[in-house]
């Protein structure tokens, strides 16, 4: 199993990159900076602070959006990242979350991120690309850069196929329970093989929440979090039980960008009356109480397929939060478990 960690400089840049170095020494293959301008440091400038330390993991910005830079500045950003440390630059990208929210902005549609990951993966190609109507290329030696790959994270059956048509590879937001693990595999399978791409050449994460909590109770206040993604993304190609879809956009009701990654244990209770609270944890992964049980439960996952996960970890303190799964989780799985 390979293990990401999506972490961003939500505290001191001084600080996070401290984790960010423990977090490569124990076996993280990916350090993940979050793109939220408005919650955290500006992701570039933090991913190059991190690049400029020895390491091995790969980087990249966790998420991106088609809708705050343009894909020339995106591309540029990348390149001039990959000059720094060759080889270790990433992008991800999604329709827009937390990074728009009092922005005046929507979601972007499936169509348009399509087009911005072409136009992203051109630039860096060396070659022209169109965006809103414009032509135009990077007119500076990019050198490696045509190997930076460009990932789409995916919470929904359209933007789900259009990755497995065009990025180089998926971070998938379904839950890892095995209804969307099937689902996932399968959807990614024909979209591909449709375009005439080979699926296994496709690297594939699936994104999953580890909240530092103690308890079930204490774990569910935070992934009734997530449930404004679920919400967003329907059925989610039946994934999402169709008696659970009412509570889960009541669950959603009262999201603000304040609350992005916040526990809401006012909110267990519903989650609870409502049959909801086991979906949500088997759907997160259960990666919470103390490091054996954390480490079971990542096995259960590598054993359903989930090979590759990038982690949020959540908590009071989300660098605490951090540490604990580098050095008490992950880093005795380094020899076993990871690669």
């Amino acid at each position: 199993m390979r293990v990401g960690l999506n972490l961003g400089a939500y505290a001191p840049l001084a600080d996070v990159m401290a984790v960010w170095q423990e977090a490569d020494a124990s076996g993280v293959s990916w350090v993940g900076v979050s793109d939220t301008p408005l919650l955290a440091r500006e992701a570039h400038v933090a991913a190059a602070a991190l690049l400029s330390r020895p390491g091995r993991a790969r980087v990249s910005p966790m998420v991106s959006n088609p809708l705050t830079r343009h894909p020339s500045v995106t591309a540029a950003a990348l390149a001039t990242l990959d000059e720094l440390a060759p080889g270790r630059i990433a992008l991800a990208l999604g329709s827009g979350d937390s990074a728009i929210y009092r922005l005046g902005l929507t979601p972007s549609s499936v169509e348009l991120l399509r087009g911005y990951v072409i136009a992203v993966q051109q630039l860096l190609r060396g070659e022209e690309a169109e965006w809103l109507g414009a032509r135009f290329r990077l007119l500076w030696d990019l050198g490696a850069a045509r190997d930076v790959k460009v990932f789409v994270s995916c919470h929904g059956p359209k933007t789900l196929r259009m990755a497995a048509e065009v990025a180089d590879g998926i971070i998938v937001g379904f839950g890892v329970h095995a209804a969307a693990v099937d689902f996932v595999r399968q959807q990614i399978e024909e979209a591909a093989r449709g375009v005439g791409r080979d699926p296994e050449k496709i690297e594939v994460w699936w994104h999953v929440v580890a909240p530092r909590a103690d308890t079930e109770e204490e774990a569910l206040a935070y992934y009734v979090s997530s449930a404004h993604l679920i919400a967003r993304s329907g059925a989610a190609g039946g994934t999402i039980p169709k008696e659970l879809r009412p509570a889960l956009e009541e669950l959603a009701h009262d999201q603000r960008l304040e609350m992005h990654g916040v526990p809401r244990p006012w909110r267990v209770e519903l989650a609870k009356a409502s049959g909801v609270d086991r979906f949500l944890i088997e759907r997160g992964g259960a990666l919470f109480g103390p490091p054996s049980q954390v480490q079971a439960a990542l096995g259960a996952l590598e054993s359903r397929g989930v090979d590759n996960v990038v982690i949020l970890p959540l908590g009071e303190d989300r660098l605490a939060s951090a540490l604990f799964l580098c050095r008490d989780v992950l880093a005795p799985l380094t020899d076993a478990v990871m690669t």
